[in-house]
């Protein structure tokens, strides 16, 4: 009895360590950039959006993985997307009280998409029969 326990504990720190944790840490690495005011940094027109999408579909993709590990059910999609909206819209707020740094509604909505383009990709690769879930 003893060595069950030991194994589901085992199995759960598994689990939070490959599920849980890499959205986590990847949710302080964007907290820790958005701390950062790179106003040496100069990026074209619109190109700022290209680097929220694609850091957010990550995170998106990230936040999907670990639900699935709790639960397959189709709303984790609309979770994922939810997680990943209030998390896009904390980092706004924060960027609010950065120098050098704004609160932009529009970055606030392409990181929403992000959310979606995540939610999307993986079920369309789940529906076609290339899940995503590794």
């Amino acid at each position: 009895m003893a060595h069950s326990r030991e194994t589901k504990a085992a199995d759960w720190r598994f689990d939070f360590l490959r599920y849980h944790l890499p959205p986590i840490l990847y949710a302080g690495l964007i907290f820790y950039l958005s701390s950062r005011s790179f106003e040496n940094i100069s990026l074209a027109h619109g190109l700022d959006k290209g680097v929220h999408l694609i850091v957010y579909t990550g995170f998106g993709y990230l936040v999907l993985r670990a639900l699935h590990r709790v639960e397959r059910q189709p709303r984790i999609y609309l979770w994922a997307v939810c997680i990943v909206f209030l998390y896009g819209l904390s980092d706004e707020l924060h960027q609010r009280i950065v120098p050098g740094r704004t609160f932009e509604i529009l970055d606030l909505l392409v990181d929403g998409v992000g959310g979606v383009v995540a939610a999307i990709g993986c079920r369309l690769a789940e529906r076609f029969g290339r899940p995503v879930w590794f």
